[in-house]
């Protein structure tokens, strides 16, 4: 269809057959799929309608073998150019891996998942050029002091607000192509608030990390409007579209108010106030659920329903807990629980040593493994962090004493 008709189209007679329905899916996949063959078209004067098929069956393939790019990255960001190595061999040899990153298998996952690594790869540049400095001398509770905070690190800090923005560019570039893009933001979302409650106990300014999670999810929420904000579509307010992402929104915003405009008053006054606003904000989402006039409350508390048990999600199988055995092997059974314990180290250290980018891993590698467990979909998207931890644990042995240093 992409290809015959140059476009996406909107109605899909498959659907809800024989009536048809509204095609909801993403199109940013489906005209990969299509340029590529047409690119093959070009270079062998076949008919693009016959060498389409090679670029469904090969490109799934080739999104999966370049994660292992990011993955090198992020090991490399993270402790040394061997680790970036040995993650990368790590990536490419990993059974969850492989088995969604073969050719033939015309699925959007490996796709979805380079610009998610991706889009970790910008963030942790990006903590990486966090200072210490306050923003501004004086808080205020002004609204715009937010905007004034943007305007402010963009003149200080180019460099940390432009990796900040292509992290955003690739979150948008997974949710042209699969509405679960929100676990990627969620991940980060669960480290930034962390962070946020450290640097309150800590009297620290969040003003620059804050102005920078809100230019990510901006730049985010803007590139993908067009296509999630359709008339036909109708996803910006869907439970499957842009519903999670607009609450993670929703609470970075009211997080960045209170902690910067309120930065120095007492700790407690500030969290405490946060936790009343968030348990008034829970109990009405729950009436409304009681009452049936929403689903606000599954959205944010079940995962859009990946993690409890429904009839619909009961009929599709990569919504339903993997077998540990196959949970296990996807990973490898010692390497997964080693993994697992590198990761609670730089969990510690986040949190002990105020370190961004060891909770951003330890956050990302629990929240992981607790999805990995409860749905087989993200079995896939675990291995990018669980390649990385890896990584830490199989260099040499004096360099592997400083990488438990570091976590430890």
């Amino acid at each position: 269809m992409c290809i015959r008709d140059r476009s996406h189209f909107i109605f899909d007679a498959d659907r809800s057959y024989p009536r048809g329905g509204i095609n909801p899916r993403p199109p940013l996949f489906s005209w990969c799929l299509a340029l590529g063959g047409l690119a093959l078209h070009w270079l062998t004067g076949i008919a693009a309608d016959d060498v389409v098929w090679w670029s469904v069956a090969g490109l799934p393939a080739i999104f999966g073998a370049l994660i292992v790019l990011p993955v090198a990255g992020i090991a490399n960001r993270m402790h040394s150019a061997q680790a970036g190595i040995i993650a990368a061999w790590l990536m490419a040899l990993m059974p969850g891996h492989i088995s969604h990153s073969t050719f033939g298998l015309a699925d959007h996952d490996s796709f979805a998942l380079l610009f998610l690594t991706l889009a970790f790869y910008f963030w942790v540049r990006a903590l990486a050029e966090i200072g210490s400095e306050r923003v501004f001398r004086n808080p205020s509770p002004n609204p715009l002091y937010l905007v004034a905070g943007i305007r402010e690190m963009w003149n200080r800090n180019p460099k940390m607000m432009s990796f900040a923005t292509l992290a955003g560019i690739s979150f948008s570039t997974v949710a042209l192509g699969w509405k679960g893009f929100v676990v990627g933001p969620s991940i980060l979302f669960l480290a930034y608030a962390l962070q946020v409650a450290l640097n309150m106990f800590r009297r620290r300014d969040s003003t620059t990390l804050s102005v920078m999670f809100l230019v990510m999810l901006s730049i985010t929420f803007l590139m993908v409007l067009p296509f999630y904000g359709h008339p036909q579509f109708d996803l910006v307010f869907n439970s499957t579209g842009l519903q999670p992402f607009l609450f993670i929104f929703g609470f970075t915003l009211a997080i960045a108010f209170v902690t910067t405009g309120f930065r120095d008053k007492p700790w407690l006054l500030v969290l405490g106030t946060l936790g009343a606003l968030a348990a008034v904000f829970f109990a009405i989402l729950y009436v409304l659920k009681t009452l049936d006039y929403s689903d606000a409350w599954d959205v944010l508390f079940t995962g859009s329903g990946y993690f409890t048990k429904t009839k619909i999600f009961g009929t599709v199988a990569e919504a339903n807990a993997p077998n540990r055995a196959q949970l296990f092997a996807s990973f490898g059974p010692i390497t997964f629980l080693l993994a697992l314990i590198m990761g609670g180290g730089l969990l510690w250290r986040g949190l002990r040593h105020r370190n961004g980018t060891a909770l951003v891993f330890g956050v990302w590698v629990f929240a992981a493994t607790f999805m990995a467990w409860n749905a087989a979909r993200f079995m896939f998207n675990a291995t990018p962090i669980m390649a990385v931890l890896l990584s830490l644990i199989h260099i040499s042995e004096p360099t592997r004493q400083e990488a438990i240093s570091y976590a430890v």
